[in-house]
């Protein structure tokens, strides 16, 4: 025996072909979309201002250890200051006889390192390794007294 196939020729899709075809477009778009968001100007300033805020969160770590090692707070003395300086011990702990502080100044939307000379005027000093300025691009900036010892950015 013989076994015969047949076949009838149709012509268009299928109502399910139909819509496989239009799921399968569906995922290729939304990825082409996602895709094009990732690249987007959007994307790379979110990338910018969390990269900044890393590197913003870094350097206060940095001024708080700076600040935790001295043994004087000069300024601000009461309330809100765009500067702070102090000075710091000597390696027997005592304070050393220099009259040059070292100290942070926020000044045209940047944080700066500086060194105020017994004559009063500041230069600027790299922070270790960190050249000046430490931090740019600041709306705004302020240091204020809680105690004796103590300071915060306000």
């Amino acid at each position: 025996m013989r076994s015969v196939i047949r076949w009838n020729g149709r012509k268009g899709l299928e109502f399910w072909e139909m819509g496989l075809f239009i799921f399968f477009l569906a995922i290729a778009g939304g990825a082409s979309i996602f895709f094009f968001f990732l690249s987007s100007r959007d994307m790379k300033a979110a990338q910018a201002r969390a990269i900044w805020s890393q590197k913003l969160e870094g350097m206060l770590d940095n001024i708080s250890r700076e600040l935790e090692n001295a043994v004087e707070l000069k300024h601000p003395f009461a309330g809100p200051s765009q500067e702070c300086f102090f000075r710091r011990a000597s390696l027997g702990g005592s304070l050393p006889p220099s009259l040059a502080e070292e100290g942070f100044l926020f000044a045209e939307n940047e944080l700066q390192h500086v060194i105020r000379t017994a004559s009063g005027t500041t230069v600027p000093r790299p922070l270790d390794s960190i050249d000046n300025p430490l931090i740019s691009g600041l709306q705004a900036g302020r240091f204020e007294r809680i105690s004796s010892n103590l300071l915060k950015p306000a």
